[in-house]
C-alpha cells in the first residue's frame, strides 16, 4: 500500500506510519510490470488493523494512482477479516476514489506470479496467480511512473512479525507489448519508515529483490 508520508507520532512502525524494504525503478511511461512473489516466511500477529505484505507496486509519478498485487498476512484496508496468508490486489485513486482491497485466495509458502498491465480506456489488468481482474478509472502511469517490489509492514520490531521473502524476475512492459527485465534500472532503496528494521538487497543480474527480517 503506497501511503502518503506522515510525520511519525512515535518512532515505531504502525498503521499510520508504514515501514518498507523495497527496490524501486522510475520510468517515463509505464505499460506494465510483472514478477514472481516468493513467499518464504510471512506471518503477522492477529492485531487489528496491522498487516504485512510481500508485493509488487505500480504507480503514477505522484503516487496518487496505484495498483499493487502480492501476498498479505494480517488485515486488509478497511477489512475486518484476519488473513493468515492470502494473495490479494489493491488499487487507489484520488478525489474520493480511496483505497480498495481485494482478497483472492489463501496460499501456502511457494512462488506466485503477479502482473499489472495497461489495457487502455483508463483500465489496468491485474493478474494474481492466474486470476484475472481489472482496475478501472486509472489513467496511464506516465511522467516518472514508479515500480516498487518488496515488503511493507506495520509492526515494530519485537512484536512477533515474521518476514523473509523474495520478488524474482521483476520485468517491465513496453508500448509494443514486449517484456524486459528491470536489471540495472532498478535498485535497492534504504529502509523506509520510522524505526524500519528490514533492509532489502537487489540483484541486477536476475532483477530480484530479497529481504531477511525476523522469522
Amino acid at each position: 500500500m503506497v501511503v502518503a508520508g506522515k510525520a511519525p507520532s512515535a518512532l515505531a512502525c504502525d498503521i499510520n506510519n508504514h515501514c518498507y524494504a523495497v527496490s524501486s525503478a522510475v520510468g517515463a511511461d509505464n505499460y506494465g510490470v510483472g514478477a514472481t512473489i516468493s513467499i518464504s516466511c510471512l506471518y503477522a500477529p492477529n492485531s487489528y488493523p496491522n498487516f504485512l505484505t510481500n508485493e509488487l507496486w505500480d504507480a503514477s509519478g505522484n503516487e496518487q494512482y496505484w495498483v499493487e498485487a502480492g501476498a498479505i498476512s494480517g488485515y486488509g484496508y478497511n477489512n475486518q477479516n484476519y488473513y493468515s496468508r492470502e494473495l490479494f490486489w489493491e488499487d487507489s485513486r484520488p478525489n474520493g476514489g480511496s483505497i480498495h482491497f481485494h482478497p483472492v485466495e489463501a496460499v501456502n509458502p511457494a512462488n506466485y506470479y503477479v502482473a499489472v498491465t495497461w489495457a487502455g480506456n483508463n483500465t489496468w489488468d491485474v493478474d494474481v496467480n492466474g486470476n484475472q481482474y481489472a482496475s478501472t478509472s486509472q489513467p496511464m502511469f506516465s511522467g516518472g511512473a514508479v515500480t516498487l517490489a518488496g515488503t511493507e509492514y506495520t509492526f515494530n520490531q519485537g512484536n512477533g512479525m515474521r518476514d523473509i521473502g523474495h520478488v524474482y524476475d521483476v520485468e517491465w512492459r513496453s508500448a509494443n507489448g514486449n517484456w524486459h527485465p528491470q536489471n540495472a534500472s532498478m535498485g535497492a532503496d534504504l529502509p523506509s519508515g520510522p524505526s524500519a528494521y528490514i533492509t532489502p538487497t537487489y540483484d541486477a543480474s536476475t532483477s530480484s529483490v530479497s529481504w531477511t527480517g525476523p522469522c
